[in-house]
């Protein structure tokens, strides 16, 4: 009885840690309790409240990122990026999820 006991805990202890990161179809990782994105996307330049930068990510969500790095903003740049969203701020561009920018590098 005890084994079994133990075998079930040990099941549900990893079940519970294999949900802490989710895959999407187009490689995006997630970590649902940080809110952290990562993930490969295009640069785009949006033409609203006088133009910004964001980041489409290959599986169609904007992320509204609170500043990029130098030399990132680019229209069209092809980049892999880690972003915490961030669940309390708001923004006039209401594109998608405003983001704080973790990692950001350039794809070849």
């Amino acid at each position: 009885m005890r084994f079994r006991f133990g075998c079930l805990a040990v099941a549900m202890l990893f079940a519970a840690a294999s949900g802490c990161v989710s895959k999407t179809g187009s490689g995006m990782s997630v970590v649902p309790d940080q809110g952290v994105v990562i993930g490969t996307g295009t640069i785009v330049f949006v033409d609203v409240e006088g133009g910004f930068y964001a980041i489409r990510s290959d599986d169609g969500v904007t992320y509204d990122p609170r500043s990029l790095p130098d030399g990132f903003a680019n229209d069209g740049l092809r980049v892999r990026f880690t972003v915490r969203i961030l669940r309390d701020a708001v923004s006039f561009h209401q594109v998608g999820p405003i983001v704080e920018v973790l990692d950001l590098s350039r794809l070849v």
